[in-house]
């Protein structure tokens, strides 16, 4: 009997012992991530994906980038240690209709941008829909695919802060007919930014959802 009492007690000693090795192998996460759009792809040192929140990383230095369509792809730099938590933030800019589509259709994500320090950025899109609230009614395409409006970034010649109306014209009339569109939501395009693009060559590249 003593001999399977001792047996039993060098297996509970082992597990034990096991079980605080284990414990003290574990790393506590020295970094914390936040991202701008939350679903960004991120990347550590140009190979790793990772995701916002905390981790442990290798301490030393580390480079992280971010990116997600219409955005600007951003890098950062930073060093990691073991005894403190690095927290980085990225927040994304937006640099094309696409992005900025992207921000009115997430509103949750404002939150999140100004707390990154994106205040200055959603008093900026607030101050363009005050500005251009033609904006809201975008992309629209018009009837027989002859054009379609979009809105984006200004050229750069503007300033930062400035949206542009994109106007893409399939047919000669398009153009005319786009204006007339603008028109009759009550706007008057010669005090908008208009870019035009001429695809009168070119085949039109979408179904009109509206007159489908």
């Amino acid at each position: 009997m003593s001999k399977r009492v001792a047996v039993l007690s060098i297996i509970i000693v082992v597990l034990i012992a096991g079980g605080v090795a284990l414990k003290l192998s574990q790393k506590h996460p020295n970094f914390s991530l936040a991202v701008s759009p939350t679903a960004a792809h991120v990347r550590l040192d140009g190979n790793k994906t990772i995701h916002p929140g905390s981790l442990y990383i290798t301490p030393g230095k580390h480079t992280i980038t971010a990116s997600f369509n219409g955005f600007t792809s951003k890098t950062v730099s930073f060093t990691t240690s073991t005894n403190a938590v690095r927290d980085v933030s990225v927040l994304l800019v937006p640099n094309s209709q696409e992005g900025y589509s992207w921000l009115l259709n997430h509103p949750d994500e404002q939150a999140e941008r100004q707390t990154l320090g994106g205040s200055a950025f959603s008093q900026s899109v607030q101050q363009s829909l005050h500005q251009n609230p033609i904006i809201s009614k975008l992309p629209f395409v018009g009837p027989g695919n002859e054009y379609r409006i979009d809105y984006g970034t200004a050229p750069r010649k503007s300033s930062s802060t400035d949206v542009a109306i994109y106007i893409t014209y399939y047919v000669p009339v398009g153009k005319q007919d786009a204006l007339n569109w603008i028109e009759q939501q009550g706007y008057d395009p010669s005090k908008m930014n208009i870019v035009y693009t001429d695809q009168t060559s070119q085949q039109q590249p979408v179904d009109n959802p509206y007159t489908n």
